[in-house]
């Protein structure tokens, strides 16, 4: 039995979006997948509606939106905070924009804006058309515990009583996995999408190895629990001297995580890794590299796995929910078995450099495949045209945000 209301897309591929009025709200202004996917979601748009990105204070990340058309308000508290009253003077804000009425369509992309705007949602007597983006947490089997039961809890009951609305997954298997977890009547209430997210780094530039010959491996990732950046160490502890590791994220550069990386690895390990901290700009380090390795222990899908895969490389991703669709389609890619601190890192690098050998034996080959299943898979051309798609079906049914 289906769960949720299921939306007929197919039918509504024809459909013209009329000149429409569309907020999309990310989170933290830094540079992470969010303003990516919101500038993705903007370039796909905004022939086709006047558009609006709420975000909170830019710090970078939400610099690529100059020049995109789109208009771009910021305000504190919607990146996920320890202070309550940064929180509340989002809520306030994003209570006001409600009340105006201005917009046909409010889509929630970041988690704390989704709690936000869900909160507002509550029994409020607002209407109108409402979506979010759902990441997939906490419902994989790398999220903490005990705040899995806790969130899980306010999930069913945040979908029981809000204001009907769409739920965008990033993947198939997360919306199967939600509708096992979820109150199948409550679950009704929705439209339940399936998204995937694309990745667009054009123009790419040239490939860049090191002219030492080593084999550069990336990772993009803040230092946090989820990225899991302590297993990516141990594995790159067992890798051949001619490695080098490039981390690549908000933290990766501070002198804590410096001391972290000293702790793990041998003095002659720790020379080669190279802590970049956050990067405006991504494209040239994947230039310069042979392979990308992810080690997160829960994900909703990855956007650095699939910037990689557009730059021709490689992955080395951990086998888990968010990272099973990229590892079946993508023509060489190793899943890592990091689950338990037990693992044979041993045997899992050994098969990394084979993989990584085996790429190399043939580059520009294997380049030009990689590349070519991520075009038919995850490339912004294609991507558009289903979230066009999408939102041609949610504003052609009445309704507009307001009281």
């Amino acid at each position: 039995m289906a769960c949720g209301a299921q939306s007929p897309l197919r039918d509504c591929e024809t459909m013209a979006v009329s000149r429409r009025r569309i907020l999309l709200i990310g989170g933290d202004g830094g540079y992470s997948g969010v303003p990516r996917y919101l500038l993705q979601m903007v370039k796909a748009l905004r022939d086709k509606a006047d558009l609006t990105v709420l975000s909170d204070v830019n710090e970078g990340g939400f610099d690529v939106l100059r020049g995109s058309g789109a208009r771009h308000l910021t305000v504190q508290g919607l990146r996920t905070t320890g202070s309550p009253m940064k929180a509340v003077r989002a809520l306030l804000a994003l209570r006001a924009i409600l009340r105006s009425g201005q917009y046909d369509l409010i889509w929630a992309h970041s988690r704390m804006a989704v709690l936000l705007l869900r909160l507002l949602l509550l029994g409020s007597g607002f209407h109108g058309r409402f979506a979010v983006t759902h990441h997939s947490l906490p419902f994989e089997a790398g999220y903490p515990q005990p705040y899995a039961t806790l969130l899980c809890g306010w999930e069913a009951l945040m979908i029981r009583w809000v204001e009907p609305h769409h739920i965008f997954f990033l993947t198939e298997a997360a919306r199967r996995h939600y509708c096992k977890v979820m109150p199948p009547k409550a679950l009704r209430r929705h439209h339940l999408h399936v998204l995937s997210s694309c990745s667009d780094l054009d123009p790419l530039p040239p490939q860049n190895p090191p002219s030492d010959g080593l084999r550069i491996l990336v990772m993009t990732g803040r230092v946090c629990h989820q990225k899991n950046l302590t297993a990516a160490l141990r594995l790159f502890a067992h890798l051949p001297d001619n490695y080098r590791l490039v981390l690549c994220g908000a933290g990766t550069d501070r002198p804590g995580f410096r001391a972290e990386v000293d702790r793990i690895l041998e003095p002659g390990q720790q020379v080669r890794v190279d802590l970049r901290g956050p990067l405006a700009d991504v494209r040239p380090v994947l230039a310069q590299a042979a392979g990308y390795l992810l080690t997160s222990r829960y994900e909703g899908l990855p956007i650095g796995a699939l910037e990689a895969w557009e730059a021709g490389l490689p992955l080395a991703l951990s086998r888990i929910d968010g990272t099973d669709d990229i590892l079946g389609r993508h023509p060489l890619a190793l899943p890592l078995d990091l689950s338990e601190p037990g693992q044979d890192m041993a045997a899992q690098a050994r098969a990394l450099d084979q993989l990584i050998s085996r790429y190399l034996s043939d580059q520009a080959v294997w380049r030009a495949h990689i590349q070519q299943e991520w075009s038919a898979n995850h490339s912004h051309a294609q991507w558009s045209g289903r979230l066009s798609a999408a939102v041609s079906g949610i504003l052609a049914k009445s309704g507009a945000s307001g009281v």
